[in-house]
């Protein structure tokens, strides 16, 4: 409410010689962030000299003043409160919003004592916006002694501790026994201890993993085939070769778990990995390394279209091209938050930056600027000694004009050192926090030199986690190539350009603008590679990578994956559609669905294919949803033995819109020799694809013995339908993972060429009920040899030119 006392009265004569004299102050001047001015309800004004109290909000405490005062100007004095976040966990106690007559609480004032000593008393006692009092209180009060409290805006969070269950507040000793743990292939239990357990090998193993299993809330913490692992300790890989142009640098063996690194001699690009490491079956781990020259300005401008310019116009409703699709245009965009971070050094002068700041005024051209939802947004800062914020998301540019201008006056050289951590701890401290939550987040590093200031990588680390993705341009023979590497995105090769000189960036500007990409060769894959352990695939990864969906009572729900072939037709299973009626039988190989027969066909057995998908619980702008019209199965699949003749060709009624999110994959070669294959997928280890996850997974399926596949099989008696035939691929690591699961009906199995570096399809996995059960293979239908002539004679050879076509065999 509006306490009606009056300001005193020096006050009042100070206020008639600073303004004009009024007779009320407006409330909608006022706003307090987590918190609120207390007004009678149906007030917009206040009279002069009169205060208005404030209050804060549950988990917040009122610093500063306790009310604001009304003026003769018309203005509040300028003396505000703010509310500031508790620190509920902070020195080991809690500040708890209490009530005597909150029933939801488990403790009351009635039994709390008082910490007189608390850094915040003289700020408590205060009444807040809820009507509860803060108070200082022991934490055993507020929490579970057995539990850890994390700090939250406004509140907190407890979990238990390791070996107690229970929701934080009340945590008891966790006593539910688990199922005797086994030991892992080829190794023994050494230890017992009732809750854990510990792991020894036989002679000629060695453990590889977790050596020891903790018993968890009636479950064992890890899966013993997948984390603890006897390894034959004769396992060797082939002795390494050093590629054209290139050397082995480091050597640590040809065991299993051993490292070697290449490097490629001055003037070549590493392609391939350049680390690798000897993997259990006897193999080394990712894709022989090459090297080729060093990439011309051609090469640089090409990149910088395919990486930069194309992916990322699709994110934002601004973009030029985005605006031209027939498509995606009515598809919403989640928004682009541009930050470009210029080097001011010393070394650099005033032509030179000027040529930057050029090369990226063309390079925002592609995506203009708007500040409508969904558009894109800029930001900027320099940075040399000291970083200085050129302008931040806000009022004053919000066109690309405004940009553009603010921009040109960033001309004056500031000289001193060359600041990376410091440019790149504004952007973590001012800039981030400003950008939208589901946009998507790069930053742009233009530099000519090396840091000299302190080192950038934890803070460059620390966004990328956050989800920025950063491009590093690096221009002049000065700058530290390895460093800018290590601060970029992973994989370097698509977010470092190195330029050799600031006239090449002029002439590079001329490259981006007239380069063209051409989306119809198959096999172009984005950035695949994945760092570490991390199986979740980049966005853009596998353009060919699609989502079936089937109507039904409920709505529609995701069936299974896809493959994209050519621009009309999508390779998937039999099994996807095996329930579908009125089909057409024209011979052995061949059974027809023609879904656009309304007589005939229900509205609950309608198909679509979504192409550029990622993460299906969001509209990220690429998606292109398209009807099926026909549907072609193979006219020998079985149900009663799903694996058999699993493949089925979906006819789209319109050409898919070929670009940077939609690209059709290649057919194998019977000359190809298949290395390092790799399976994509939205599914889950449940086998139902309406659980499928948001985004999709990718794991190496190195391919199996098709002779270890059918015992290994044959262990689980459920799988007494399978029978292996020569149409069928066996693939996993053969360590029990279900790593398969990761897959799901008609997810692609792919392999890179080695002749061309374009991928092509291995296989398709089969129906995926199969991924609960113990056997540690998965099942795919094998392409080549096998079904590549079947889907030439029923897409009319359409693969071979990318063009749309209707033609469907009818004998």
């Amino acid at each position: 409410m509006v306490s009606k006392t009056i300001l005193p009265a020096c006050l009042l004569l100070f206020s008639s010689f600073i303004g004009l004299q009024t007779d009320a102050c407006n409330l909608s001047d006022l706003v307090l962030e987590n918190g609120a001015y207390a007004a009678q309800e149906g007030d917009s004004t206040v009279g002069v000299g009169e205060m208005v109290s404030a209050c804060c909000n549950n988990g917040f405490v009122r610093m500063g003043p306790e009310a604001v005062w009304c003026l003769t100007t018309g203005q509040f004095n300028e003396d505000r409160p703010t509310c500031e976040d508790i620190d509920e966990c902070r020195d080991g106690w809690l500040l708890a919003d209490v009530s005597d007559d909150d029933e939801s609480s488990f403790y009351s004032t009635d039994y709390a004592p008082v910490v007189e000593d608390h850094p915040l008393l003289d700020k408590l006692n205060q009444v807040t916006c809820q009507g509860r009092t803060l108070l200082p209180l022991p934490a055993e009060l507020c929490h579970s002694t057995n539990a850890d409290c994390l700090n939250i805006k406004g509140s907190y969070t407890c979990s238990c501790r390791r070996y107690y269950i229970g929701n934080g507040t009340h945590c008891e000793e966790d006593n539910i026994p688990c199922e005797p743990a086994s030991a892992p292939a080829n190794g023994f239990i050494r230890v017992d201890r009732g809750r854990s357990v510990d792991f020894g090998c036989n002679r000629g193993y060695i453990l590889i993993g977790d050596d020891r299993q903790t018993c968890l809330r009636g479950q064992w913490e890890h899966d013993n085939n997948a984390t603890a692992r006897c390894i034959d300790i004769t396992i060797r890989c082939p002795q390494p070769v050093a590629p054209l142009h290139g050397r082995i640098e480091t050597f640590g063996g040809i065991r299993a778990n051993d490292h070697i690194s290449v490097v490629c001699n001055d003037d070549y690009d590493l392609i391939g990995n350049g680390i690798r490491q000897c993997r259990y079956n006897g193999q080394w781990s990712g894709r022989a390394p090459r090297c080729k020259p060093k990439k011309t300005l051609g090469d640089v401008a090409t990149d910088i279209k395919r990486n930069i310019i194309d992916p990322f116009t699709s994110y934002t409703n601004s973009s030029i091209m985005r605006q031209a699709s027939s498509r995606s245009a009515n598809v919403p965009s989640l928004g682009l938050d541009i930050v470009l971070a210029y080097d001011r050094s010393s070394s650099l002068d005033v032509t030179d930056f000027q040529l930057v700041v050029n090369f990226t005024k063309q390079l925002l051209s592609n995506f203009g600027v708007s500040y409508d939802e969904g558009g894109t947004r800029v930001a900027a800062l320099t940075f040399s000694s000291t970083a200085e914020m050129a302008f931040n998301y806000s009022a004053g540019v919000e066109t690309e004009e405004q940009v553009f201008a603010r921009l040109d006056a960033l001309t004056e050289n500031i000289g001193g050192a060359t600041g990376l951590k410091e440019g790149l701890s504004m952007v973590a401290t001012e800039i981030y926090p400003t950008m939208r939550e589901r946009a998507k987040h790069v930053l742009f590093i233009f530099t000519d030199g090396q840091h000299n200031t302190a080192d950038p990588f934890l803070v460059a680390n620390d966004l990328k986690e956050k989800g920025l993705d950063i491009f590093a341009v690096g221009v002049g023979r000065q700058i530290n190539q390895t460093a800018l590497q290590q601060i970029a995105s992973y994989p370097p090769t698509s977010h470092f350009f190195y330029i050799e000189s600031f006239q090449d960036l002029q002439t590079l500007t001329g490259l981006v603008n007239s380069s063209e990409i051409d989306y119809k060769p198959c096999g172009e894959a984005g950035n695949v590679l994945v760092a570490g352990d991390n199986y979740q695939a980049n966005e853009k990864a596998w353009p060919w990578l699609s989502v079936i969906h089937r109507n039904s009572s409920t709505g529609w729900k995701m069936a299974c994956s896809g493959t994209l072939l050519c621009q009309q037709w999508v390779l998937t299973t039999s099994s996807c559609f095996a329930n579908i009626p009125d089909a057409e039988v024209i011979d052995e190989k061949l059974v027809t669905i023609d879904l656009e027969d309304s007589q005939f066909i229900p509205e609950e057995i309608k198909v679509t294919v979504t192409m550029g998908e990622y993460n299906r619980s969001l509209g990220e702008g690429c998606e292109q949803t398209i009807k099926v019209d026909r549907i072609v199965l193979h006219g020998q699949f079985d149900y009663d033995n799903i694996h058999d003749y699993d493949i089925a060709l979906l006819h789209l009624s319109e050409p898919v819109e070929l670009n940077s999110c939609a690209r059709t994959i290649c057919l194998p070669s019977e000359t190809d020799s298949p290395h390092e294959p790799i399976v994509v997928g939205w599914g889950t280890a449940s086998g139902l694809p309406q659980n499928a996850r948001d985004v999709p997974l990718q794991f190496p399926m190195p391919l199996a013995d098709q002779d270890e596949c059918r015992v290994d099989h044959a262990r689980d008696l459920l799988d007494d339908r399978i029978d292996l035939t020569d149409r069928m691929l066996c693939a996993g690591d053969g360590l029990g993972t279900d790593i398969r699961c990761h897959g799901d009906s008609g997810s692609p199995l792919m392999y890179q060429r080695s002749g061309d570096d374009k991928w092509a399809l291995l296989g398709i996995s089969t129906k995926g009920e199969l991924c609960s059960r113990r056997s540690r293979h998965g099942i795919f239908t094998r392409i080549e040899p096998g079904f590549k002539g079947w889907i030439n004679d029923v897409t009319d050879d359409c693969f071979n030119n990318h063009i749309p076509t209707a033609t469907i065999l009818n004998a």
